[in-house]
C-alpha cells in the first residue's frame, strides 16, 4: 500500500530527530543483517564527508549486525553523520525518505525488496548495487544509478547526483512512476484480469 509513502512529508522526521533543512540526507532501510551491506553505506559516507561535511546517512531498521554497524560509525568518527533509528513505524520511514535527497539499496540477498519500492514511491532517486534483485525497481540513468559493491563507487554516485539537481528531480519523477507498477491496486487489477481469463 503505497499511499502512505507517496503522500508523506519530511516534517515528521525532521522534527523527531531535530534535523535542519540544510543537511543533505541519504536513507537506507531494511533489516540490518548479513548481506544487506549497511557497512558499505557507512564507508561511503566516510568518503563523502571529506567533500560534503554536513552529509547525513539515516539507517532505518534493526537486526543482527546493528552493533557491528554502530562500531564502524564510531571507528570512522561518523557519529554526527550517521543516525541509526532502529525499527521505525512506516510514517517515520516515509517521512525520512521524503526528507532525503537519495535512497540506497545495497543488499545482495533480497529478491524484490519492499523497502526499495517504498523509497521510490516517495519519489527518490535510488543508488543500488547492480544486482538482479533491483532490476525491476532501479533502472540505470533513468531513476537512479547502478554501481559495483565498492564504497568509493557508492560515494562517487551519491556525490554525482547531489551535484546534479536536475538529475535528482528527473530521477525522482521516474521513481514515482515506476513505483506505481508495484501498488496493491495494480496487482489486484492484474489478478482480476487473470481470474476472468481462467
Amino acid at each position: 500500500e503505497l499511499d502512505i509513502f507517496k503522500n508523506s512529508s519530511p516534517e515528521l522526521f525532521r522534527k523527531t530527530y531535530n534535523i535542519g533543512t540544510d543537511r543533505p540526507i541519504i536513507t537506507i532501510a531494511g533489516r540490518l543483517d548479513k548481506g544487506k551491506n549497511f557497512e558499505l553505506a557507512v564507508e561511503a559516507i566516510s568518503i563523502i564527508k571529506k567533500q560534503i561535511p554536513e552529509i547525513l546517512l539515516v539507517v532505518i531498521g534493526d537486526g543482527t549486525v546493528r552493533k557491528k554497524v554502530e562500531s564502524l560509525v564510531k571507528k570512522l568518527g561518523l557519529q554526527k553523520n550517521v543516525i541509526l533509528t532502529g525499527f521505525a513505524p512506516k510514517e517515520i520511514m516515509a517521512s525520512a525518505h521524503h526528507a532525503a535527497k537519495i535512497s540506497l539499496m545495497l543488499s545482495v540477498v533480497d529478491n524484490l525488496p519492499t523497502v526499495a519500492i517504498e523509497a521510490i514511491a516517495c519519489g527518490k532517486p535510488m543508488i543500488a548495487l547492480n544486482d538482479l534483485s533491483v532490476k525491476l525497481i532501479v533502472f540505470d540513468n533513468v531513476n537512479g544509478l547502478l554501481v559495483k559493491p565498492a564504497a568509493d563507487g557508492v560515494a562517487q554516485a551519491i556525490i554525482h547526483l547531489l551535484n546534479n539537481p536536475r538529475k535528482l528531480k528527473e530521477f525522482g519523477q521516474e521513481s514515482s512512476r515506476i513505483a506505481e507498477k508495484f501498488s496493491i491496486e495494480s496487482y489486484v487489477n492484474k489478478l482480476e484480469i487473470l481470474y476472468k481469463e481462467l
